[in-house]
């Protein structure tokens, strides 16, 4: 496995969306949509989007209650496929098929084992490469290390952006 290291972590989804050209992506813990509109500006070719989260306060979350919010910002910029997973990441990321997405972004449950769990879900429904944002919190830090850890035979990279609270871009073997 070999790291390559990117600075400019506000152009590292688009980048890596770019690189990937995926055409399912899949986000965990969206939050305001932010994300997914980054990734939309690296590829905006992506077919299906399947966009998970509780939309509480839990987590960093907006309160928002429903994914209207998002909908709302998608509508006049993306015309493919959304599906929106409401609820515990636990309950709802199994329903997607194994290696059923091309890219998926983890940023949800900052807790180690919540991370943790996040990114062994996440992980087998994702073809191409899972990134992961704030790495540098001390809990998401373990989780990602102990995952890492547990699937190097399967990643054939990595990539990490600095910048911020830091992100890492995992690609599959």
């Amino acid at each position: 496995m070999k790291s390559v290291a990117q600075a400019r972590q506000p152009h590292f989804i688009p980048y890596i969306a770019s690189v990937a050209q995926p055409k399912s992506y899949l986000e965990v813990g969206v939050q305001d949509g932010n994300s997914v509109m980054a990734m939309l500006r690296g590829w905006p070719e992506v077919e299906k989007l399947i966009l998970c989260d509780n939309w509480g306060f839990i987590h960093g979350g907006t309160g928002r209650g429903s994914h209207d919010f998002v909908a709302g910002r998608l509508k006049p910029i993306y015309s493919g496929e959304v599906q929106f997973l409401d609820g515990d990441s636990r309950d709802t990321i199994p329903t997607i098929p194994l290696m059923s997405v091309d890219m998926s972004h983890v940023d949800a449950d900052h807790s180690r084992d919540g991370e943790l769990s996040d990114l062994r879900l996440t992980w087998p429904r994702t073809n191409k490469v899972m990134v992961v944002h704030d790495i540098f919190f001390p809990e998401v830090w373990d989780a990602v290390s102990t995952f890492v850890q547990e699937s190097l035979k399967q990643i054939d990279f990595t990539e990490l952006a600095f910048g911020d609270t830091g992100t890492i871009a995992i690609w599959r073997a």
